[in-house]
């Protein structure tokens, strides 16, 4: 029997896991229950650094 909604309930968790990872006490706490977790903040230093696209990208 499916859960429904389970893909919402999956992407909030992963959202939520993320947002943990941004802060030292999130990371300490996913440490203590058991998950792992990344090295912190996600982001691009946009002036510096650009995303590549293809040559023909719109």
């Amino acid at each position: 029997m499916a859960i429904v909604g389970r893909g919402i309930l999956d992407g909030m968790g992963v959202t939520f896991k993320t947002f943990l990872e941004t802060y030292p006490w999130g990371r300490v706490l996913l440490r203590v229950v058991g998950i792992p977790s990344a090295n912190g903040l996600v982001t691009i230093e946009y002036p510096d650094v650009k995303q590549q696209h293809h040559e023909r990208f719109r």
